[in-house]
């Protein structure tokens, strides 16, 4: 009888042992899909580094590296590089804007003109109390896309302007408005949002991060704007060509729009806050500091929905990119399948968003067997 169980018992663990590693196989072909993917654009970009990182269900993070800091050097990256994330930063500004909301510092009606400063003429003060922080957040403010100040580069150059202040009052008091257009992407408009958040909040804008998105997860790898004397930070290139190195933005007050840099360790520890964030809303309806989409009363046609900081789509995904003549990334998160990917790399151009989708594809395929 003893005999009889412990054959019985060998027999289980036996075929718990097959299953696991039949499991694991799976899960590692499907990745080397991943890899591959990864190494056709490397090679066909010739790109100078790229970092990819995934987040399966119930997984440690997986990390992609190719290339290097610098092409001279022959440093290989890792998933402590840090690159600058371009306008992927706006997904940040979005999450300080919702623990204000949260807080009740501010609301998504209220007029954006509660919070800028006496100052500013009266005829100014008129114009932009039309705008409320549902319209800024959402790019429907009727703000052009970019700033004029300061704002004189040729394509492939990097922005390099402390842009002040003073700077930014100057253009709201010239703006002209084109209210009733829809949707109109801006960094001038987040930007400028950076700058209410901070005066609603009375804290630097600096600060406003590290509270409500850099320490609440350990993030030691991110920072507002370049961290140029530090080693994890890798080489920029031109985009129109990888062989001649560039450098990141500096932008002064429109940093919010733009300017933060990470590393992919630090980007998928936020991701797994906001995934398990999304997962808990579709279970509870519970809204909370990391629900960075578009509310549920916005809904732009064509584009899918735009709000805090990302675009969300009707497949139930959301996500962002961003692209500065030089660093590039992108970041998509899937609550449904529980998964996301995200991409940062020191030379950009189109391919970073079919990177991206080829990725996810691979992954709802394999998630969906």
């Amino acid at each position: 009888m003893e005999k009889k169980v412990y054959g019985i018992l060998i027999s289980i663990i036996w075929g718990l042992c097959f299953n696991y590693h039949s499991l694991q196989a799976q899960q590692e072909a499907y990745l080397k899909k991943v890899e591959a993917i990864v190494d056709s654009i490397y090679e066909a970009e010739d790109l100078p580094a790229l970092s990819v990182g995934v987040l399966l269900p119930g997984k440690a993070p997986v990390f992609i590296n190719r290339g290097y800091y610098d092409r001279s050097e022959k440093k290989e990256v890792d998933e402590h590089s840090i690159y600058q994330i371009a306008s992927l930063s706006k997904m940040m500004a979005g999450i300080i804007a919702n623990n204000l909301l949260l807080e009740g510092e501010i609301k998504l009606e209220q007029p954006i003109t509660d919070f800028l400063p006496a100052s500013l003429s009266g005829k100014a003060q008129e114009k932009l109390s039309s705008i409320s922080f549902r319209e800024l957040l959402h790019h429907r403010a009727g703000l052009p896309r970019n700033a004029k100040v300061g704002y004189k580069r040729k394509d492939g150059d990097p922005y390099l302007y402390e842009y002040t202040e003073e700077d930014l009052l100057q253009e709201l008091a010239k703006l002209k408005l084109k209210k009733g257009a829809g949707y109109r992407y801006s960094n001038f408009g987040y930007g400028l949002l950076g700058y209410l958040l901070e005066r609603a909040k009375e804290t630097p804008y600096e600060e406003l991060l590290a509270k409500y998105v850099f320490e609440p997860r350990g993030m030691k790898e991110t920072f507002y704007t370049l961290p140029l004397e530090n080693p994890q930070l890798v080489t920029a290139y031109r985009k129109e060509n990888r062989q001649i190195p560039t450098m990141g933005w500096v932008m002064g007050k429109l940093s919010p729009a733009t300017t933060v840099s990470t590393s992919m360790a630090d980007l998928l520890r936020l991701m797994k806050d906001q995934l398990q964030a999304y997962r808990k809303y579709d279970e509870t309806q519970e809204i909370t500091s990391l629900m960075v989409s578009s509310d549920t009363e916005v809904a732009y046609e064509g584009i899918g929905d735009y709000g805090f900081g990302m675009f969300s789509w009707a497949s139930g995904d959301f996500g962002h990119g961003g692209d500065v003549d030089g660093f590039a990334s992108n970041y998509s998160i899937h609550p449904k399948e529980n998964f996301g990917v995200a991409m940062l790399t020191s030379s950009g151009g189109r391919w970073t968003g079919s990177l991206i989708v080829q990725i996810n594809n691979v992954i709802k395929d394999e998630l969906a067997k």
